[in-house]
């Protein structure tokens, strides 16, 4: 057992043997006791919600597709194979879209996808969707028809609408006679295009191959070439944003805008607010990629290029892998060695995996991968502070573990950690489901401290004493195979531990995690994947296995791990399934599908979709109240936990209980009036102890400690670059970041619009 793999758990080793023995005479066999949760999970009394319509007729949930849930747990999004009988929809797309959201007195559910009319001919088979992609809030969403439903629209040709979701009210936002503009919009292609759409509704950003403005390439006939990418604003309409910088002609080029699709665990592909400020996206010509730009304004500049002194400053292939949410850090990969400290001689046809820093223009070089001359992303964090990538290659770490070349190795890069050292999550066997990234979930919870995967390796297997085969997971050859897991790794304490494991390493029911979700989330709406971590460190998964005595049902049930307490969140009637789909970022709602009725109204004995948090809905009564019980292994094999019963309410409806919210004070920016010349001073007022940071696309980034609340004059000055264009046009304007991270609660940050003015007869002419 590697040292710091969280090989033990409240003082025991979780597999079988002596441990289970000794937990057996402690707990005297009585097995009749009720046992829904381990430990401190027990505290929680959880409740349930119907979200789905009680009175259905026809239609049926899709597993396999989108599904999310909005950060607050209010409002879901999700897919139906037909629409509901009960909420017709507007059209009959081959996968439906619809809306929950929670309302005063109950759930309600709105169809999503616009009428059109799918024409005949090769074309009409693009029309499958109508939803290609909303705001993370899940309040608008970008959607494509071939019908004239607003004024400026045209009938039969190509447009494409803001949809107000839960009004359902359109605004146009483009609109061109060709109809491959909303065709290629309603297919998978369409969820690929569109890559943000703004929390306010007034924003978005997505590519077309018909040509939107003056100068794009026209591309209507040639839809399998790469598209330029456009923006949209409410205010200045269509703008094309994958245009060359002035030093290089300053066309507009078929590209692709850098979401988070490339990662192989992706997250969120739309950025959560102020998508239009760094627009990252590769050139192409035709279909042959180039260099990665940004775009800030009117403005593009090279990103792909050494920054080793000597070299050539011309544009580099490289390929975008995710953006972190405000939009300053890029993560992309190349195989041109482009910093001093990548080790030389060290690529040929593998790939360099470097961070692009948008303050400063820097790169920082993070790993490099082993095969296939392409770095495994597996996530960066929404803060772009850590990441997650697998490499065949044994990289330099800190910390417990050491690398095997040739195999498998999860790595995981901080800030702040040791330059040119990785923290090893694990080491998986290579050809196994982890080392696949169509075969296993893997995310990073939103907070970056925490690393959730599925994996079958034998070894890892081994190491956490779990049997390495099991008839119910065969191989290929149709002979019994090891099962999916579920890990996850603490990366603060660089411990790995498994969620899924049993106590007494039996051959497994099934696989843990999710059979139907492994593949990548880039062919769902927005990107999203299912989020299994929590920022608490909790982790969610579906499974076939009995982990607590109150399972018996022998069928699918979801469970909650949280360092070493494990719940059930589904109730395990007999004869009833679950399945998670997704949690809030903070893990206190779980959305579940189920055929357990849990709620009085669920008479129609089909599939629903249940919420669940602490105070919710449908009280959850166990069959006996009985005290905690003590340790992992005990726990699970029937000593008595404490109760998980539910507060009374409505079958469909409770409210959100009253669990304590921590409220961080928002931050206070006062900004001068006037600024002349190339630095100003910000007086910043912030709640307490913490960490103080100023930063924006031409501005040098500050950080400093703060001691305590009150308020803090931070001088704030323009780069080099940003001072010569001060010095060229007379002013500049810059959008400057300031965040607050406190030593304890949560992190606060805001945006402040300055305008630098040139000093008397500072600028160029005079």
């Amino acid at each position: 057992m590697t040292e710091g793999r969280g090989s033990t758990v409240g003082g025991s080793r979780r597999r079988g043997g002596g441990t289970l023995r000794r937990a057996l005479a402690l707990v005297g066999m009585t097995a009749a006791f009720m046992a829904l949760c381990v430990g401190s999970a027990c505290a929680a009394p959880w409740g349930f919600e119907q979200v789905t319509p009680p009175v259905k007729g026809s239609g049926a949930l899709a597993y396999v597709d989108t599904f999310q849930a909005a950060p607050d747990g209010e409002t879901f999004l999700y897919t139906n194979n037909s629409a509901w009988s009960s909420i017709p929809a507007e059209s009959a797309p081959a996968y439906i879209r619809y809306l929950g959201w929670r309302g005063p007195e109950s759930w309600h559910s709105v169809s999503l996808d616009p009428p059109y009319d799918t024409g005949i001919g090769s074309q009409a088979a693009f029309d499958i969707l109508g939803v290609s992609g909303t705001s993370f809030n899940l309040k608008y969403a970008l959607v494509g028809s071939t019908t004239a439903l607003t004024p400026g629209a045209i009938e039969g040709g190509g447009n494409i609408y803001m949809r107000n979701t839960k009004t359902r009210e359109l605004t146009l936002v483009a609109a061109n006679p060709h109809r491959i503009l909303s065709a290629v919009m309603n297919t998978n292609m369409g969820e690929l295009s569109v890559k943000y759409v703004a929390p306010d509704g007034k924003a978005a950003i997505f590519a077309s191959s018909p040509a939107l403005v003056p100068g794009a390439p026209e591309l209507a006939e040639e839809p399998t070439k790469v598209s330029p990418m456009y923006s949209w604003t409410a205010e200045g309409g269509i703008k094309a944003v994958t245009v060359l910088p002035a030093s290089e002609g300053g066309e507009i080029v078929g590209g692709g805008v850098v979401g988070n699709e490339s990662e192989v665990g992706p997250r969120d592909n739309m950025a959560h607010e102020g998508g239009l400020d760094h627009i990252y996206f590769q050139s192409f010509a035709g279909n042959i990629a180039g260099g990665l730009y940004v775009r800030e304004g009117e403005t593009s500049k090279l990103v792909s290029y050494s920054r080793i002194p000597g070299d050539p400053t011309t544009p580099v292939v490289a390929s975008g892998d995710a953006v972190s949410n405000n939009g300053e850090y890029l993560l992309f990969h190349s195989r041109t060695r482009l910093t001093e400290d990548t080790p030389e001689g060290s690529l040929g046809n593998l790939g360099a995996l470097y961070r692009y820093d948008a303050a400063d223009e820097s790169l920082e070089y993070v790993g490099i991968d082993g095969a296939y001359a392409t770095t495994q992303v597996i996530q960066m964090s929404q803060d772009g502070k850590t990441i997650a990538f697998q490499s065949e290659a044994a990289l330099p770490v800190v910390g417990s573990g050491t690398p095997v070349e040739g195999q498998t190795n999860v790595y995981v890069w901080q800030e702040g950690t040791p330059k040119g050292t990785l923290k090893l999550a694990a080491t998986l066997d290579s050809g196994f489901d982890g080392s696949s990234s169509a075969n296993s979930l893997r995310m990073l919870s939103e907070n970056g401290k925490y690393l959730a995967f599925t994996d079958n390796s034998q070894s890892l297997l081994e190491e956490f004493g779990q049997a390495t085969s099991s008839p119910s997971c065969p191989t290929m050859l149709e002979t019994p195979g090891p099962c999916d897991e579920v890990f996850v790794y603490d990366i603060e304490a660089e411990r790995l531990e498994c969620a899924s494991c049993s106590a007494d390493g039996a051959p497994q029911a099934g696989y843990a995690g999710d059979t139907l979700n492994k593949n990548q989330g880039y062919m769902r709406t927005n990107a999203h994947q299912m989020r299994i971590v929590a920022d608490d460190g909790t982790v969610f998964f579906t499974t076939l296995d009995g982990l607590l005595p109150a399972d018996e049902n022998h069928l699918e049930d979801v469970y909650a791990y949280d360092h070493g307490d494990l719940r059930l969140v589904s109730r395990a009637a007999n004869g009833r399934s679950a399945r998670f789909l997704d949690a809030t970022p903070d893990g206190k709602t779980v959305f579940i599908s189920t055929d357990d009725p849990i709620a009085p109204t669920d008479i129609d004995n089909s599939v629903d979709v249940y919420m669940t948090r602490e105070g919710a809905g449908y009280p959850y009564t166990p069959t006996a109240e009985t005290p905690p019980c003590s340790g992992l292994e005990a726990c699970r094999l029937g000593v008595p936990a404490n109760p998980t019963q539910g507060s009374p309410g409505t079958a469909s409806f409770q409210g959100p209980g009253d669990a304590a919210v921590a409220r961080t004070a928002p931050l206070q920016v006062k900004k001068p009036k006037k600024v002349r010349g190339d630095s100003t001073t910000l007086k910043i007022k912030v709640p307490g102890k913490g960490r103080l940071t100023v930063s924006g696309s031409g501005i040098k980034k500050v950080k400093m400690k703060t001691g305590k609340a009150t308020t803090y004059k931070v001088k704030v000055s323009l780069t080099g670059k940003a001072k010569r264009a001060l010095r060229r046009s007379g002013h500049v304007k810059q959008r400057l970041k300031v965040a607050f991270k406190p030593n304890q609660g949560k992190a606060s940050q805001t945006t402040v619009l300055l305008t630098f003015k040139a000093s008397v007869g500072k600028r160029g002419h005079h």
